[in-house]
C-alpha cells in the first residue's frame, strides 16, 4: 500500500478512474453526505490546488480509503488551519491502519497545522479515533447534517515551529 497526495506542493497525477473511485468509497460509506463524482473532478483540478489537498491509499491500483482537507488560508502558512473534511476507509480495509497514514501524511506535510473537523455524534469509532490523535471537543453543531443529528466539533493539535 502506498499513500499518495493531491496538492499544491506535492501532487500526484490522478487519473479519472481513481476519481471515480473515490466518488463510489464516498457514495458507499457516507451516503447521505457524499459529493459525487462531478463534485469530485472538481476539486482535483490544478486550479483548486490552494485550498484542497487529497490523500489517498492505493494498492494494485485499487483506493483503500482517502482523506479529504479544505485549507484555510495559504497552503505554503506553515501555520494554517486545515479543515478535515472527510476521511473515509473501505470497509474491508478497517482495522488496518490506513487512517492512521493518511492522518501522518497530512501531518508531515504540514506538522504546524492546525485541524479542525465535525464528525457525527453517533459516530464513536471516529470519534475514539480523533481522540487518539489529540483532537478535543470544542463544541457541537444541532442538526449538522441532512437527518438532523448533531455533530460534535473538534481542534488540535497544532505544533510550534520557529522561524
Amino acid at each position: 500500500m502506498k499513500i499518495y497526495s493531491f496538492h499544491r506542493d506535492n501532487f500526484s497525477l490522478i487519473s479519472r478512474s481513481q476519481i471515480h473511485q473515490i466518488s463510489a468509497l464516498d457514495e458507499e460509506l457516507l451516503k447521505a453526505e457524499n459529493w459525487g463524482f462531478e463534485y469530485w473532478s472538481q476539486i482535483v483540478q490544478v486550479d483548486k490546488l490552494q485550498k484542497w489537498c487529497l490523500y489517498w491509499a492505493q494498492r494494485d491500483g485499487d483506493i483503500l480509503g482517502f482523506a479529504l482537507y479544505q485549507v484555510v488560508g495559504q497552503l505554503v502558512d506553515k501555520n494554517a488551519q486545515w479543515h478535515l473534511c472527510k476521511i473515509v476507509v473501505s470497509e474491508s480495509e478497517q482495522n488496518q491502519s490506513i487512517a492512521t497514514k493518511l492522518w501522518e501524511a497530512q501531518r508531515r506535510d504540514a506538522p504546524a497545522s492546525e485541524i479542525f473537523l465535525e464528525v457525527r455524534a453517533s459516530n464513536l469509532k471516529a470519534i475514539s479515533f480523533y481522540l487518539k490523535k489529540m483532537m478535543t471537543v470544542v463544541g457541537w453543531a444541532k442538526a449538522q447534517y441532512s437527518d438532523g443529528e448533531a455533530a460534535l466539533r473538534m481542534l488540535g493539535p497544532r505544533k510550534k515551529i520557529s522561524d
